[in-house]
C-alpha cells in the first residue's frame, strides 16, 4: 500500500529542491552556495528537511500555514504546489 501523507511529502520535497535550484540558477548563485533560509509554509504534520537542506546547502525552517500567516522575514516568495517557500538571502 501507498502511504498517501508520505507520497505528497517525497512530492513537496522534490518540488522544493527544484525549486530553489531554479531560483540559484536564475540568480547566476553557485548551486552549492548557502542562502540565508529558506520557511517552508505547510500545514503537514511532519516535514523532514534534511533532504531539502542538503539539495540547497540552506537551513530550512518548517512554519505552521494559517489564513492569516505574514512570513517571519522578508524575502522572495515561491509557490510550490501550492506551498509559500519563502527565501531569505
Amino acid at each position: 500500500m501507498i502511504n498517501q501523507e508520505a507520497e505528497r511529502e517525497g512530492e513537496l520535497i522534490t518540488g522544493i529542491a527544484r525549486a530553489v535550484r531554479n531560483y540559484k540558477s536564475e540568480r547566476g548563485i553557485a548551486l552549492n552556495a548557502p542562502l540565508g533560509k529558506i520557511e517552508i509554509y505547510t500545514d503537514m504534520e511532519s516535514l523532514e528537511t534534511e533532504d531539502i537542506e542538503n539539495a540547497t546547502a540552506t537551513k530550512v525552517e518548517v512554519c505552521k500555514t494559517t489564513d492569516t500567516d505574514e512570513s517571519k522575514s522578508a524575502g522572495d516568495i515561491l509557490d510550490v504546489n501550492g506551498t509559500k517557500v519563502v527565501i531569505i538571502k
